[in-house]
C-alpha cells in the first residue's frame, strides 16, 4: 500500500510539474499564438478575437494571422483583418489585409502603437451581403524580431 501511495504521489507531482513548465513556457515565449473562432456579421459589420495583450515597445514589431477556416462558399474565401485597440474606442492600430482561406501565415509590421496595449484581431467579410461567415485560425499580437 506504501508503494502504491508513493507511486500516485510521484505520478501526480510529475503531471503538476509538466504542466507549469508547459505554462510558464507559454507565458514568456514572444511568439505564441491563440487560436481564435468568431462570425463575421453582415453588411461587412465586424467580427472580434478574445483581447490579447501587445507589448509592443515599437510599431515595427509584427504581428500574424493565418486564417484556416472560412465558412463562406467559394474556393478559398477571403475576409479583411487587422488590429484594434480593445477598448470602448476601438481605434485600429494597424492595417487592413485581404487574407484567403489557408493561405499560411501572414505577418505583417505596421501596427502603430508604441506602448503595451491590449488588442483584439478583427475582421470583416469581403463581401456585402446578408451572410454571417464563420472564421477561425489562429493569431499573435507579437512576434519577435529574428
Amino acid at each position: 500500500m506504501k508503494k502504491l501511495c508513493i507511486s500516485v504521489f510521484l505520478t501526480l507531482l510529475t503531471i503538476i510539474s509538466v504542466n507549469s513548465s508547459v505554462l510558464t513556457h507559454a507565458d514568456i515565449n514572444p511568439n505564441a499564438q491563440t487560436w481564435y473562432s468568431f462570425k463575421l456579421g453582415m453588411y461587412q459589420t465586424n467580427g472580434y478575437s478574445q483581447e490579447e495583450p501587445r507589448n509592443a515597445t515599437s510599431s515595427s514589431v509584427p504581428w500574424l494571422v493565418n486564417m484556416t477556416y472560412n465558412s463562406e462558399s467559394g474556393s478559398h474565401p477571403v475576409a479583411t483583418y487587422w488590429l484594434e485597440e480593445y477598448n470602448a474606442f476601438g481605434h485600429n492600430i494597424s492595417g487592413s489585409h485581404n487574407i484567403h482561406e489557408d493561405s499560411g501565415d501572414h505577418t505583417f509590421s505596421d501596427a502603430t502603437n508604441k506602448s503595451a496595449m491590449n488588442v483584439q484581431l478583427t475582421a470583416q467579410n469581403n463581401n456585402f451581403n446578408t451572410k454571417q461567415p464563420e472564421v477561425s485560425g489562429y493569431w499573435s499580437p507579437n512576434l519577435s524580431q529574428q
